[in-house]
Formats: structure tokens, C-alpha cells, sequence
């Protein structure tokens, strides 16, 4: 019986992420269904534990499937109380901004003329930003030695090579700001991230790459969005490097003229040239009557 029992379970959760791949179930309802079937298998393989002690047959399949359901169920737990956040930022006290209204459904096409009632609220909560500090302490925006529009031109480019699964829903090139969608392969939950390249009033050169992750519905990420962040800048670091180095020059010019911008090259001014002599008119041009 609890062979039988074990089995099914194990079926109904591959059926349910099936059909959250096939978009019968919603992402949350799949989640709940696994997370159920994990805790029954966990305890099913405590029943089939006991039949070791005794003569009674032993249900082989339900210690082999409960095993690594009660593994994965105190690994999501310990991920849980480690990341209890699901909005991270590299800017606490200043994250950049979600502009692109989304909501609680797919929506393909015709997003204009929903109500903006439906929209999901997305505003960074404040109380977030001392408890990101306790939790990941030097987690940070790196600053970049390149200006912010080169800086912004390779997150853009970063994204599309290396993460073409992602949408990018909102590219401003003028405010320098990017909002992509990336969604979770398994349960298909979508992840909100937004990228500033931010620049320093002060130097020309000297810019930082601001970016946030957050779990569009309102439940701990289980380190998603941390591991997410942390590897996207991983990846930016590696493609500013080149871009780093043609600046270094410009860079050092800049620091050695007191920090002020350099003079444009004077450009040779050319005298106007002198207006032509008007000619007398020749006897061809003005004909005598």
C-alpha cells in the first residue's frame, strides 16, 4: 500500500508540472500541489522506515522516493529561513524603479486597455532595506570606471547574448534604465528585474550599475533573486573589463587637469573669404537699344 501510495504521488506531481508547462495550471497552484506531495512522500518514508524493525514486508519504492522528498523538504526550508526576502537590490536606499505595469495573469497583447486597478504594485517597502543590510552585508552596486551610457550599452548587450530566455519589456536609452521579465524554467514564475546605469555628477568617467530582483508575487525567493543579482554582475564585470581599459587614458587626463573636463581642440579659425568684384556688365550682357 504505501509503495502504491508513493508512486502516485510521484506521478501527480510530474503530471502537475506538466501542466504548468502547458499552462493548464497557474505557477502557485503547481507549487503547492509539489509541496504537498513532498511532505506526503516524507511521510510515507517515515512509515516504510518503520517496517526495518519489524517482519513485515519492506515497501522498497517508498524509502527510495521519501529519502530525497525529506532531503528536499528541510533544504527548502533552510533556503527559506536564510532568504526570507524577495525583493533585493544593490541600491537599498535608492533602488531603481519598477515602469512597466505587470500583472497577476500572462498578457501577450491588448495591455493598454486594462484597468489600471489590475496592475500589481511593485514599490520597494523600506522596511526591506535594513534587513537586506543584516542579512547580506556587503551586497552592493560595483561601481564601473567607464561612462554611464558605455556602461548601460553593454548590460543591454550582456542580456541579450547571454540570457535570451529573458524579455526585455522596457529599454529607455535615454534615463539609461532596462526592465526584463525572466521566468523560472520549472514552475515558470516570473522574476522582475530593472538595471540603471547611474552616473557621477562629479567625473565624467565614473558610473555604477544599479540593478533589483524581485519575485512578482509576494513570497520568499529562496535565494533566487540574490543568486540572480550576484551573477549578472558577475557577467558584467567580465564584459566592462576590455571597455575599462580604453577609458583608463581618458580617465587619467581627466584626474590630471585638477578634475575638470578637458578642453575640445582648437579648431584653426579660417577667415571669411572677400566678397567678389562685381564685373562692369560687357556689351553682350547689357545690349545698347
Amino acid at each position: 500500500m504505501l509503495t502504491l501510495l508513493s508512486f502516485l504521488t510521484t506521478g501527480l506531481m510530474g503530471l502537475t508540472v506538466l501542466a504548468t508547462r502547458l499552462a493548464f495550471f497557474s505557477p502557485l497552484l503547481s507549487l503547492w500541489i509539489c509541496l504537498a506531495g513532498l511532505v506526503f512522500l516524507a511521510i510515507l518514508f517515515l512509515a516504510a522506515f518503520q517496517k526495518i524493525f519489524s517482519r513485515d514486508e519492506i515497501p522498497w519504492l517508498s524509502l527510495i522516493l521519501g529519502l530525497p522528498a525529506l532531503v528536499s523538504l528541510g533544504g527548502l526550508g533552510y533556503l527559506a529561513f536564510l532568504n526570507p526576502l524577495h525583493d533585493i537590490t544593490t541600491e537599498p536606499t535608492n533602488p531603481p524603479l519598477f515602469l512597466h505595469p505587470a500583472y497577476a495573469f500572462r498578457v501577450e497583447k491588448g495591455a493598454e486597455y486594462l484597468e489600471e486597478s489590475l496592475q500589481l504594485k511593485r514599490d520597494y517597502n523600506p522596511a526591506d532595506a535594513p534587513a537586506q543590510v543584516r542579512l547580506y552585508p556587503g551586497f552592493s552596486s560595483i561601481p564601473n570606471k567607464i561612462p554611464p551610457a558605455e556602461a548601460y550599452g553593454v548590460a543591454v548587450k550582456v542580456i541579450q547574448s547571454q540570457f535570451p530566455a529573458w524579455k526585455i519589456v522596457r529599454n529607455d536609452e535615454n534615463a539609461h534604465h532596462l526592465e526584463v521579465e525572466a521566468e523560472d524554467p520549472v514552475f515558470q514564475f516570473v522574476t522582475d528585474l530593472a538595471l540603471e546605469a547611474r552616473g557621477d555628477p562629479a567625473h565624467p568617467f565614473d558610473s555604477k550599475t544599479v540593478m533589483r530582483s524581485r519575485l512578482r508575487f509576494d513570497w520568499m525567493d529562496l535565494g533566487w533573486d540574490l543568486t540572480l543579482l550576484r551573477d549578472l554582475q558577475f557577467r558584467l564585470n567580465l564584459a566592462m573589463a576590455p571597455l575599462q581599459e580604453q577609458f583608463a587614458q581618458r580617465r587619467a587626463d581627466f584626474e590630471a587637469n585638477g578634475a575638470k573636463p578637458a578642453a575640445p581642440p582648437a579648431v584653426p579659425s579660417t577667415p571669411p573669404a572677400a566678397p567678389k568684384p562685381i564685373s562692369q556688365p560687357t556689351q553682350s550682357e547689357n545690349p545698347k537699344k
